[in-house]
C-alpha cells in the first residue's frame, strides 16, 4: 500500500537512531501500567485536539514536563490531521510531515514514561457512509505501529451519535449501527496489534439507562442498554479495553454527582465483565451550564473532588483513573 511504504520511509525523514531505539527497555506495556495509583490520588488521562502539526519541538517537551508533573500518565492525541490529509489528497511530503510529527510527540511521551493513544470521533462515523473513517484511522495506526519504534499505545473513539436528532427518532437501528462499530474496531484491531495494545470508547454515563429517553436495544441475543453491550462486547476482547464514562459534574458525591452517575457501570463491570477497565471523565472547559464543569472553580476544588471519586472507586479494580477534558483548559485551571 502507498501509506505502508512511505511509512517505511518516513525513518529516513525522522532521523532516529533505530538501532539505538531498539536497544532501550522501555516497552509499550510498561508505559501502560507502571502509573501507580495512591489512595487519594486517581492517575490522570487527557484529551488533546489541538493537532499535533501545530506544536514545535519545545512545546511538545513543555506539554509532556507539564503533564508529568501534573501525574498524567495518557494523553490522548488526536488523529485529525491525518484524517485531514488523507481526505484533502495531500502530497507524500505533507503526509510524511504528519507522521514526523506523530512520531516525535510519542517518542518524547515515552521517554517521560506517559502513553500516548490515538483518538478519533465524529458524531455520524457509524452510519455507513462514513463507516470508512475509522477503518482508515485504524489503518493509519496499524501501520505507524508496524513501522515505528515508538507506537502508538492505543486509540480511543469518541463517537456520540446521540448528538443527531436522528438518533432520537430511530434509537434502535442507530444503536445497532453504533454497536456494529464497536464490534468491527476490536475485530480489526485484534487482528494486527498485540494484546498490549489499548481500544477504549468515550460513552455519556447516562448510556445505561439514566436518561429516561434511552431505550434498551436487543444485541447478541440480549435486551440491555448500550454501555452494557459496549462493555460486553469489549469483554470478549484479547486487547486491553476500557470505556471512559462522561460523567461531567464539578461534585462527586449526591444524588446527581459524579460517584451517583458512575458506580453502575462500575458494578456492572464488576459482575459480568472484569476485563474492562473504567476512567471517570471530567470537564475543565467553558461550558454551560456550570455544574458539569470546574472551569470557573480551582484547581484545589477539582483535587478535592478527584480524592473522592478516588475513594468511592477504591473497591473496583477496574478502576484506571480520570480523563480530564481537555489537556489546554486543565493547564490553564492549575495555572490561575
Amino acid at each position: 500500500m502507498y501509506h505502508a511504504l512511505l511509512l517505511t520511509l518516513i525513518y529516513v525523514t525522522i532521523g532516529h537512531d533505530i538501532t539505538a531505539l531498539q536497544r532501550e527497555s522501555i516497552t509499550r506495556s510498561s508505559l501502560i501500567h507502571t502509573q501507580t495509583i495512591s489512595s487519594e490520588q486517581s492517575a490522570r488521562s487527557t484529551w488533546m485536539w489541538t493537532s499535533v502539526t501545530e506544536l514545535s519541538d519545545t512545546e511538545i517537551k513543555n506539554l509532556i514536563v507539564q503533564s508529568r508533573t501534573e501525574n498524567i500518565s495518557t494523553i490522548y492525541v488526536s488523529l485529525d490531521p491525518y484524517l485531514t490529509a488523507y481526505e484533502s489528497k495531500a502530497s507524500a511530503e505533507e503526509i510524511a510531515t504528519i507522521i514526523n510529527r506523530y512520531a516525535y510527540f510519542i517518542q518524547a511521551a515515552h521517554d517521560s514514561n506517559i502513553s500516548i493513544q490515538g483518538l478519533a470521533g465524529n458524531t455520524n462515523w457509524h452510519l455507513t457512509d462514513y463507516s470508512y473513517i475509522p477503518k482508515l484511522l485504524m489503518q493509519f495506526v496499524i501501520e505507524f505501529n508496524a513501522t515505528q519504534v515508538r507506537g502508538f499505545d492505543g486509540i480511543q473513539f469518541d463517537i456520540e451519535p446521540y448528538s443527531r436528532s436522528v438518533f432520537w427518532k430511530n434509537q434502535t437501528e442507530e444503536s445497532k449501527l453504533f454497536l456494529e462499530l464497536v464490534t468491527e474496531t476490536r475485530d480489526e484491531l485484534e487482528q494486527h496489534l498485540g494484546k498490549d495494545f489499548q481500544l477504549g470508547f468515550a460513552l455519556p454515563y447516562w448510556f445505561d439507562g439514566e436518561n429516561s429517553r434511552l431505550i434498551t436495544v436487543p444485541w447478541a441475543g440480549q435486551q440491555k442498554y448500550l454501555t452494557e453491550h459496549v462493555i460486553d462486547i469489549l469483554d470478549q476482547s484479547t486487547l486491553e479495553t476500557y470505556i471512559v464514562l462522561m460523567a461531567y459534574r464539578n461534585n462527586a458525591e449526591g444524588s446527581d454527582g459524579t460517584i451517583q452517575h458512575v458506580i453502575g457501570e462500575a458494578d456492572y463491570i464488576k459482575n459480568n465483565a472484569s476485563s474492562v477497565g473504567l476512567l471517570v471523565g471530567q470537564e475543565t472547559t467553558n461550558v454551560q451550564p456550570e455544574k458539569i464543569t470546574f472551569f470557573n472553580l480551582s484547581i484545589d476544588d477539582f483535587t478535592q473532588q478527584e480524592k473522592a471519586i478516588t475513594a468511592a472507586m477504591s473497591g473496583y479494580s477496574s478502576y484506571k483513573g480520570i480523563a480530564i477534558h481537555h489537556i489546554e483548559s486543565f493547564f490553564e485551571l492549575i495555572n490561575k
